[in-house]
């Protein structure tokens, strides 16, 4: 009866425990397997790059690097032509005339120039008091080299001037018991200057650009003769500029 009391003993505990072991072999597999996805998992994150994010608008293409337009203020040529009336102060007297002029040059940049302007003109000049009469026609080439300032809408030159001049003169002269009078002509090469304000109609800013000018005029010549006389020019010009 003993011995067999001893086997129950030994195999009964043998009997619970068997059961349970395929299940916590298999609690444990599982849990290792888990921890194993887990780390599989972090590594995977950690070696995937950085989300990035996308805008898109409809309709409106991505920007464009800039491309380099170079220098769009080059020196260049410029012209311009301009025709109007002259008022002369002389000492014969006040007189007018007419002057067609041009400018060929060089446009530096957007704001200075240098060109020359040749103007031509003819008038004529008198005067009377109740003992004379004087006159004169005057026609000529005046060169003038002018230094410029170009400001938007407005331009401002002046410059020397080479100025060759022919006077065609007459003067009767009548007193009381006789009447006299003269006439000859004379040519003459003298120094000047001009000075010219301009308001331009048209373009702004660097670059070619060109407009409808209305251009004031003051060029004084210089006579070297006994003593000096200056003999004083007014323009009020109309015409184009491109520049």
């Amino acid at each position: 009866m003993r011995p067999c009391f001893h086997f129950l003993c030994l195999c009964l505990p043998i009997a619970l425990i068997t059961p349970l072991l395929p299940q916590r072999v298999g609690a444990q597999a599982v849990e290792e397997g888990q921890g194993e996805q887990l780390q599989q998992g972090a590594k995977v994150q950690s070696q995937a790059p950085p989300p990035t994010v996308s805008i898109f608008f409809i309709g409106v293409p991505p920007p464009s690097p800039a491309k380099d337009k170079g220098n769009n203020d080059p020196l260049r040529f410029r012209f311009g032509v301009t025709l109007g009336p002259n008022l002369y102060f002389t000492q014969i007297g006040l007189g007018v005339g007419a002057s067609l002029l041009l400018r060929l040059g060089l446009q530096f940049n957007q704001w200075v120039a240098l060109y020359y302007q040749p103007q031509g003109m003819v008038g004529a000049v008198a005067s009377a008091t109740e003992e004379s009469v004087e006159g004169a026609l005057i026609a000529g080439l005046q060169n003038a080299l002018i230094f410029e300032t170009t400001l938007p809408f407005l331009q401002f030159g002046f410059g020397p001037s080479l100025d060759v001049l022919e006077v065609a003169a007459a003067y009767i002269q009548i007193r009381s018991d006789s009447v006299s009078g003269g006439a000859g002509t004379i040519g003459l090469t003298t120094l000047g200057l001009d000075t010219r304000l301009a308001l331009v109609l048209g373009g702004i800013g660097p670059g070619y650009r060109g407009g409808f000018s209305i251009n004031l005029h003051y060029h004084p010549t210089f006579f070297f003769f006994d003593d000096v006389s200056v003999f004083h020019q007014f323009l009020l010009a109309i015409g184009g500029e491109v520049y």
